[in-house]
């Protein structure tokens, strides 16, 4: 909200129209209103009591109400609990009146049970036209997953690409929002995350360069070498802007849009968030800092 303000601010908006009740009213406003469920499981009580010294002490505006705990005491605490017994009414069971009468409440199924066995869930595939699914629950390995990593999967003999490589969410931006921002690209690095058996095998070592090459695309990136992915398999984080070299073709920001390809799953979804890729040491100049390179803006002309 502090942000949208802010915007607002600069755009010549209200901020009292954007936002007219600040932060301690808004927070009063919500736990006034909340209401507690009573033993009969139909009428409701107010949560807190409220009375005019409350609403002087909390510097809000409001009208006195009767409740189970008094306003203040809910601060102090900051939680109320509700007592609770096996039969007070209050569970909630899935299905209650199909488990309890599976004949005179049937499911919105082809059988009207619980269905394993799915024909309708496959057809619905089947009528996308992008896969075979098969009716029964089973394991189906993912596009460019694990098992593509091998040449032989009998005798574990690695292939071309013998890494499964992995997006993850990073804290230096939400997606690709602010991934141009030099202080959040200082303060959160986007290393390329490797398992330090693999490392070891390949004579890498934490902050050099590496080549990552897959079916699509080529990017580079500094390594960090750590126990918290599997042997394998490999990490790197979402959301980084393009930078293409125009010279090689290689993305020295290291995107993972440029390492996935068109790929469909079986339920027609992208497969954006896993690639096949090998790594190699680069035998170029190594990666400045990203968080030192010029910051990319975006103005548009009036």
């Amino acid at each position: 909200m502090d942000v949208a303000l802010e915007l607002a601010d600069r755009l010549g908006v209200d901020k009292k129209a954007l936002c007219p009740e600040d932060d301690p009213q808004a927070v009063f406003n919500t736990v006034a209103a909340a209401k507690v469920l009573n033993e009969d499981n139909e009428t409701w009580d107010n949560l807190v009591t409220i009375t005019e010294d409350d609403l002087a002490e909390l510097g809000v505006t409001g009208t006195p109400q009767e409740g189970r705990v008094p306003i203040l005491e809910l601060k102090r605490d900051g939680l109320y609990t509700i007592e609770r017994t096996p039969d007070d009414g209050r569970n909630f069971v899935p299905f209650k009146e199909f488990r309890e009468d599976p004949e005179g409440n049937p499911l919105n199924t082809e059988s009207g049970k619980l269905e394993i066995y799915c024909r309708a869930a496959s057809e619905k595939v089947h009528g996308w036209g992008f896969a075979e699914l098969d009716p029964i629950a089973k394991y189906v390995p993912p596009t460019e997953g694990y098992e593509e990593t091998f040449a032989n999967w009998e005798t574990k003999e690695k292939g071309e690409y013998p890494f499964q490589i992995l997006s993850l969410h990073i804290l230096r931006h939400s997606h690709s929002t602010f991934a141009n921002v030099p202080n959040l690209r200082e303060a959160f690095d986007h290393p390329l995350y490797m398992n330090n058996l693999d490392a070891e095998r390949l004579g890498m070592e934490t902050g050099e360069t590496v080549l990552i090459t897959s079916k699509w695309g080529r990017c580079l990136r500094p390594l960090l070498v750590t126990e918290t992915v599997m042997p394998g398999v490999l990490g790197m984080g979402q959301g980084a802007w393009v930078e293409i070299d125009e010279e090689t073709g290689i993305d020295m920001a290291g995107s993972m849009n440029v390492l996935c390809g068109p790929n469909v799953t079986t339920t027609g979804f992208q497969s954006w968030n896993t690639c096949i890729c090998k790594v190699e040491k680069w035998d170029g100049e190594p990666l400045v800092p990203d968080y030192l390179w010029d910051a990319r803006e975006v103005f548009e002309e009036e």
